[in-house]
């Protein structure tokens, strides 16, 4: 995958569970090939996404509480079109 770091910690979300915030400042586009266990799967010989991250890349994921923009929908309604 060729992207910054930005957009491969914002692939990391779901994997995570959470959101993933780059605050590296490390700038430029690098490709990046993964392998880790899924969470929950216990027969995997693959490590689990935080260990292969500081393994492979010598990133580490730390928890924090950072603002955060979210977009919230709290009513649709359906609109009539002419035909």
């Amino acid at each position: 995958m060729n992207t910054t770091l930005a957009g491969f910690a914002g692939s990391l979300r779901s994997p995570a569970g959470r959101p993933v915030i780059d605050k590296t400042g490390i700038r430029g586009n690098y490709d990046f090939t993964l392998s880790y266990a899924r969470d929950g799967d216990a027969d995997s010989t693959l490590p689990s996404l935080f260990t292969a991250l500081q393994e492979r890349f010598g990133l580490r994921l730390e928890r924090s509480k950072v603002p955060l923009e979210i977009l919230v929908i709290d009513q649709v309604e359906k609109v009539p079109s002419e035909n």
